[in-house]
């Protein structure tokens, strides 16, 4: 896979990088495309347009992400640093369930940091979603369903989100997410939710 990534036909070169890469992922696909996101973002993996040629040091890559062994780890690494904003609703649409409305993540989000927006009506906020929604999209968190909605590319990406809220606060953190779901919404749309 990685020698297909990169285009490159030798596997003596991108053997070394593949089996850090397995060892940081266990092999799973999605985790490696992650792992390969952070290394691209942290600029251990880079395209030198000089000799158009990908390079790394197998050796710093190895080094610096040794305290990751296990691809929840990657992506929960890949998710603290995004802005506050991002993270903040990461974590909310993690307890709204696997699939979760738009709608319903900017009425949850909105209530839960006393954000006074009225979400039928507020273009500026809508839009600023839209666009944590799509980068959420394009770093492969979410997968969008239609209809506003969304769901998590992994059951572990959405774990991951979640334990962004520490174990001490994710109870009272949910209790809070409940208490706008059940003063906010009908009934009917109380019992759609998954």
């Amino acid at each position: 896979i990685i020698m297909d990534l990169l285009a490159i036909d030798d596997p003596q070169r991108t053997l070394p990088l593949a089996n850090i890469s397995y060892k940081r992922t266990h092999g799973n696909p999605l985790y490696l495309i992650f792992f390969l996101k952070v290394l691209l973002r942290e600029e251990y993996l880079k395209f030198n347009f000089g000799s158009f040629q990908w390079e790394w040091d197998v050796e710093t890559i190895e080094e610096d992400t040794k305290l990751t062994e296990n691809a929840v780890e990657v992506t929960m690494q890949n998710m603290n640093q995004m802005n506050q904003d991002f993270g903040q609703r990461l974590q909310v649409a993690a307890t709204l369930g696997s699939i979760f409305d738009e709608r319903i993540l900017s009425l949850v989000w909105s209530n839960l940091y006393d954000i006074d927006i009225d979400i039928d009506d507020d273009d500026a906020h809508k839009s600023t979603l839209t666009q944590y929604l799509e980068e959420a999209t394009e770093l492969s968190f979410l997968e969008p369903v239609g209809g506003g909605r969304y769901r998590w590319a992994h059951d572990k990406i959405q774990e991951a989100a979640l334990s962004l809220i520490s174990a001490d606060e994710l109870p009272s953190f949910q209790a809070r997410v409940g208490l706008i779901l059940l003063h906010h919404l009908k009934s009917e749309d109380l019992h759609s939710m998954n």
